[in-house]
């Protein structure tokens, strides 16, 4: 089926609530809404689990994510010119079944399912493979006006407002590397905090299972806490050695600035411990 015209010009997109007018989320009526609620109509007739209410939210851009992951487009979270296209002219994904176009795999799983924990733990890291090198600007600022940068990440953490803009980011950074991963539970605004993360992970409420000071028990995916309690956090990609780990991490040092890189840090004088997450959790 051909797709309807874009409604929009080739440079503005869907997404979730900001202040950049080029964004149209549908969560304040008008036009929009009913914009919104034509993607995700399609979305929900293609076999994807969501709602259909005309707001662009996390639900919708996990969809999305997942969405263009799955057919190859730039995985950004937005309904664009070539993400909305593909919304009507890309074959229905099977996932293993018989070559149908139910949407959904010879297991009943519909495409959005989010996989295996092991899936998830890959995407949480592509995320953050893929927003490598953004700085801050203006220079140490803790923010930034890039469409997918830290600014638009400060907003996704605080549910579409924007009262974390010019804040520490490193637990904003892996707020959204979490929600790239889908179907983590107890995701909210307070993993900003780092000393909320330790918290959390201490009681072994979600998103997380555990808390631990020994990195052998830990898996790629999993969070750092680095140099003290409520300091600075990170997600683990690799156990690297007996002395080192190779982290991913937002509002550490790239140059001169503030930004996000690819670090290695030593396990002894670097890690206060291990946010363990549960990225089992609606499974």
């Amino acid at each position: 089926m051909a797709a309807p015209k874009f409604p929009y010009p080739s440079d503005e997109w869907i997404g979730q609530p900001s202040d950049d007018p080029r964004n149209h989320s549908g969560c304040y009526g008008g036009i929009d809404t009913e914009n919104v609620k034509t993607w995700q109509k399609k979305m929900k007739d293609r076999g994807w689990s969501l709602g259909v209410d005309g707001c662009y939210g996390p639900e919708s851009e996990g969809v999305c994510r997942d969405f263009q992951s799955e057919k190859g487009l730039t995985v950004d979270g937005d309904v664009g010119p070539k993400t909305w296209e593909k919304t009507w002219s890309a074959p229905v994904t099977d996932d293993g079944g018989d070559g149908g176009d139910g949407g959904s795999s010879s297991s009943g799983k519909p495409p959005s399912d989010p996989g295996s924990g092991t899936d998830r733990r890959n995407r949480a890291l592509k995320w953050m493979a893929d927003h490598r090198g953004i700085t801050e600007d203006p220079v140490n600022s803790n923010c930034d006006s890039r469409k997918d940068g830290i600014r638009a990440a400060q907003d996704r953490c605080a549910g579409g407002g924007t009262w974390l803009r010019y804040q520490p980011w490193c637990g904003t950074w892996c707020f959204n590397a979490l929600q790239a991963a889908g179907g983590v539970k107890g995701l909210d605004s307070n993993m900003a905090s780092v000393a909320w993360i330790e918290s959390q992970a201490r009681a072994g409420r979600d998103p997380f299972s555990s808390w631990t000071t020994n990195g052998d028990k830990c898996e790629p995916g999993d969070l750092v806490v680095l140099y003290g309690s409520g300091t600075h956090v990170g997600m683990l990609r690799q156990v690297q050695s007996s002395s080192s780990i190779v982290t991913e991490e937002g509002n550490t040092s790239v140059g001169s600035n503030g930004g996000s890189a690819q670090k290695t840090r030593s396990r002894s004088s670097d890690v206060y411990g291990y946010a363990r997450v549960d990225y089992h959790g609606s499974s």
